[in-house]
């Protein structure tokens, strides 16, 4: 079996694999200082700081749109396409719901002078990675997926046009894979800072999905 049929046939696997192992191999280096059962902040978002989410949608906006036109050969599988394309989408979603469905409710100081308080979801170390690991697999899945997709045009596009997309393609992945360990990283090390015990009312700092 060539490596190109391979990758297709056992995309969804391969990247979730990947996603797994960026995310677990990210946390080997602090699991002393943020050991599994550490408990985490809330999950926040940021269209600018959570990079992989917002890429993973715009991908997979633009996968299904191109997946329903007309500029791909006649045997062009557009179910296929689309349906990894909601896939990835789906689990973009998913992960941050995930941590937070594992979360526990935390009342917390509001930080405001009247004293008031607030419920804020703390979930675990844990937790995190595997919120991680989902989204890495939908971001890496998603690459790939429209990797393969506008390598399907046909409208007389040149070698050329070809050879630039799989090298914007490649090097978006190897960023992804380069810079998600050190987001991991860093939300691990902020979070495994020892809390002063006047800052232990306001709870755990929260992270930025990424």
């Amino acid at each position: 079996m060539e490596l190109k049929s391979f990758v297709e046939e056992n995309l969804v696997v391969l990247t979730a694999i990947a996603g797994a192992v960026i995310a677990f191999l990210s946390w080997v280096p602090l699991r002393k200082t943020a050991p599994l059962k550490k408990p985490v902040g809330p999950a926040t978002f940021s269209f600018n700081d959570s990079w992989a989410s917002t890429l993973t949608a715009v991908g997979a906006i633009l996968g299904t749109t191109l997946s329903t036109g007309d500029v791909f050969s006649t045997d062009f599988d557009k179910a296929t396409f689309a349906g990894l394309n909601l896939l990835f989408g789906t689990l973009i979603v998913v992960a941050p719901f995930f941590y937070t469905a594992v979360s526990k409710g935390t009342v917390i100081d509001d930080g405001s002078t009247t004293g008031a308080k607030k419920t804020v979801y703390q979930g675990y170390v844990v937790a995190f990675l595997v919120s991680a690991a989902i989204t890495l697999w939908a971001v890496l899945g998603e690459l790939v997926t429209l990797h393969f997709l506008l390598k399907e045009v046909v409208t007389g596009v040149p070698p050329s046009v070809t050879a630039i997309i799989a090298a914007v393609m490649g090097t978006t992945a190897l960023l992804v894979i380069v810079h998600a360990p050190r987001s991991i990283g860093d939300t691990l090390k902020l979070q495994a800072q020892p809390i002063a015990a006047e800052m232990e009312k306001y709870g755990q700092p929260a992270w930025r999905l990424m």
